[in-house]
């Protein structure tokens, strides 16, 4: 069958055929669609995690943590398009190392019009800083020569007779 004959072709079987053809089609782009909003939400989630695990890890007041996550909530609730809840918990698990655990639900938009398919998507993520204590170092004063004007002011001398 050439094209010719299949655009005048009056039967109807092209037309059956394209219909079922286009609902995996629709169902593919939309899958493609709702993945690309999730893969875009995790690494909002990721980035936001790595920078309040870092923040707070670096800084010398742990009472500012609670401050920190809440402000980074709301940020994450207001950038992630379709966040139903989102989750910040951080915690020492020792002096060094300091962990944020990130839970968020991001509702889907094309995918649930399939029977079955879930209505939300959630992501979790974990992230572990470890912080290593400064090291100060002290290096030892430097010599330097007086000017010779003032040589008898700033030394000792003793005398042998």
């Amino acid at each position: 069958m050439t094209i010719r004959q299949a655009l005048t072709d009056r039967s109807g079987a092209t037309a059956v055929i394209f219909s079922l053809a286009l609902i995996p089609l629709i169902a593919a782009v939309g899958a493609a669609v709702d993945y690309g909003r999730i893969s875009t939400a995790h690494e909002k989630l990721r980035t936001t995690s790595d920078q309040v695990a870092v923040a707070i890890a670096a800084d010398d007041d742990p009472s500012d943590a609670s401050t920190v996550l809440a402000a980074a909530r709301a940020n994450l609730l207001a950038s992630i398009e379709g966040a139903r809840s989102v989750s910040l918990v951080g915690s020492w698990i020792d002096p060094s190392n300091y962990k944020v655990d990130a839970v968020a639900e991001v509702s889907m938009r094309i995918v649930p019009a399939v029977p079955g398919m879930p209505k939300t998507a959630s992501l979790a993520l974990a992230t572990t800083v470890n912080r290593v204590p400064p090291v100060y170092r002290v290096l030892p004063p430097r010599m330097s020569l007086l000017e010779p004007e003032a040589g008898d002011y700033n030394r000792a001398y003793i005398y042998c007779f």
